[in-house]
C-alpha cells in the first residue's frame, strides 16, 4: 500500500468520526457549521483546514480515553502516517488540487463510509479485548514500528478496526507498546 493510500486511510478515519456522521470526536468540519466557519476564514481550501481539524480532534479525543504513552492509536505520533497526513493537507492546500477524494468523503453516509473504509484496508483486525471503552488489539514492540511492513499493516489493522463492528460495539482500537 503505497504512503498515498495510507494517509487516505487517516483521514478517512479522521472524517468517520465527526459529528455528522458517528461523532466520536465532536469536530464538524464538513458540516454546515464547519463549511460556514471555515469557508468564510479560507474558500479556497476549508475542506483541507476541516480535515486536519479532524485529526487533531481525534488525537486529542484518543489521547482523553486511552490516557497514557503506551497506547498506540491511528493518530499516535509513534506513526508517521499522521505526520505524512499533516504534511499532504498543507501541500494540497497549496496546489489546490482535489482528485475525488474529498467530494467523496463529503457527501458520506454511515454506510458509504464504512464500506469505503473497510475496502480500502483491505484486512480484518484483530478480535482484540474490550477494556472500558477502548479495544486493545494486541501488542507491538518498539522495533515493530521500526519496520515500515509492520507499521503499514498496524495502520491498517487500527482502520479496520473502525468499521468492522457495529457502532453500538465501538470502542478506541490501540495496540500495546511493550
Amino acid at each position: 500500500m503505497s504512503e498515498k493510500a495510507l494517509v487516505k486511510l487517516l483521514l478517512a478515519i479522521a472524517r468517520l468520526g465527526e459529528a455528522d456522521l458517528f461523532g466520536w470526536w465532536n469536530s464538524r468540519g464538513f458540516t454546515e457549521a464547519g463549511e460556514y466557519v471555515l469557508g468564510e476564514s479560507w474558500p479556497r481550501t476549508w475542506q483541507w483546514s476541516a480535515l486536519e481539524g479532524d485529526i487533531f480532534s481525534a488525537e486529542r479525543k484518543h489521547a482523553e480515553v486511552l490516557g497514557r504513552p503506551t497506547a498506540l492509536h491511528l493518530f499516535s505520533d509513534r506513526l508517521l502516517v499522521k505526520r505524512w497526513a499533516i504534511a499532504w493537507l498543507r501541500e494540497q492546500k497549496v496546489v489546490g488540487h482535489a482528485d475525488g477524494f474529498l467530494s467523496r468523503i463529503r457527501t458520506w453516509t454511515k454506510e458509504t463510509a464504512v464500506r469505503d473504509i473497510a475496502e480500502w484496508a483491505k484486512l480484518r483486525p484483530p478480535q482484540g479485548e474490550i477494556i472500558v471503552e477502548c479495544r486493545r488489539l494486541g501488542v507491538v514492540t518498539e522495533n515493530d514500528l521500526k519496520v515500515p511492513k509492520r507499521s503499514e499493516t498496524l495502520v491498517r489493522q487500527l482502520a479496520a478496526a473502525y468499521v468492522d463492528r457495529s457502532p453500538e460495539e465501538f470502542r478506541f482500537p490501540y495496540f500495546e507498546i511493550i
